[in-house]
């Protein structure tokens, strides 16, 4: 389970942050399907090569980019992430923030099947505005007991 635990911290650390492409291979299953991203032709992604298409099409848009791993829940072969992405637009040169959240279901220590919920509007009206709205790192509140 403590691979399981740690399969999305991985996953947005090697690859979104350092740029480890091999990831990709390492984590994701060859039927995993990815809900949440389409291909080039509106379908759904299903399997590492899609999902290298999409790395690289985001790469190229975001030069730098870092996505932080804010929460994290484990349940049943489920791994639920909170995430604070940063980044700088390539084009425009402009900073952006923008939360997200990511869904894996895990089988074997891989991810078989995604369900991902970024906040890509919001991405779009910085990079149109050039103003950041989220704070640089928000902490989850602590529950009194």
């Amino acid at each position: 389970m403590a691979a399981n635990r740690n399969i999305l911290r991985r996953w947005f650390s090697e690859l979104w942050t350092k740029g480890r492409l091999g990831i990709i291979d390492e984590l994701v299953a060859p039927d995993c399907i990815i809900h949440g991203l389409m291909d080039e032709h509106g379908a759904q992604m299903k399997g590492p090569g899609p999902m290298k298409e999409f790395y690289h099409a985001i790469r190229e848009q975001f030069g730098k980019l870092r996505i932080d791993v804010e929460e994290n829940l484990v349940d049943k072969g489920r791994v639920v992430a909170r995430c604070l992405v940063r980044g700088t637009d390539a084009k425009t040169g402009k900073p952006v923030q923008f939360g997200g959240v990511a869904i894996v279901r895990t089988r074997r220590g891989k991810i078989v099947e995604g369900w991902n919920y970024f906040d890509f509007h919001h991405m779009a009206q910085q990079i149109a505005s050039g103003r950041p709205a989220l704070p640089s790192r928000s902490k989850p509140r602590r529950r009194s007991a």
